[in-house]
């Protein structure tokens, strides 16, 4: 499957041995879905700053929109921080979220400093 979302490592998902986490995962989820009667869907909570979040997150997401079309596909995204974070955090959420929208049914998108100060109010 084509490279989506996130700037290589193990967010590549193929690219910079990506592939085997993203495969095992991919495995683990068939395995889940073959043993339900009837599953109308699955949510998949990441965030979008790092690798694993941003580009095995919308791997899966691709890679399950491919084998179950009719499926309902929601991706609950949690955005970095605007700042300190990793420099291509930003760059890893607007790739992914280009993904997300394309593949899920809906995106609940929440913000990272937004969830920390309610943490700590």
């Amino acid at each position: 499957a084509p490279w989506s979302g996130g700037i290589g490592g193990v967010g590549g998902g193929g690219r910079g041995g990506g592939g085997s986490v993203c495969d095992a995962a991919l495995e683990a989820l068939r395995w889940q879905w073959e043993r339900c009667d009837g599953c109308p869907g699955v949510m998949l909570a990441h965030s979008l700053g790092g690798g694993t979040g941003s580009g095995l997150g919308s791997r899966l997401v691709q890679e399950l929109r491919d084998e179950h079309p009719r499926a309902y596909l929601l991706a609950s995204s949690i955005a970095p921080f605007g700042a300190g974070e990793l420099p291509l955090a930003a760059y890893n959420g607007t790739l992914a979220l280009a993904t997300l929208q394309e593949h899920s049914d809906a995106v609940l998108l929440f913000d990272n400093a937004s969830l920390m100060s309610r943490l700590r109010d």
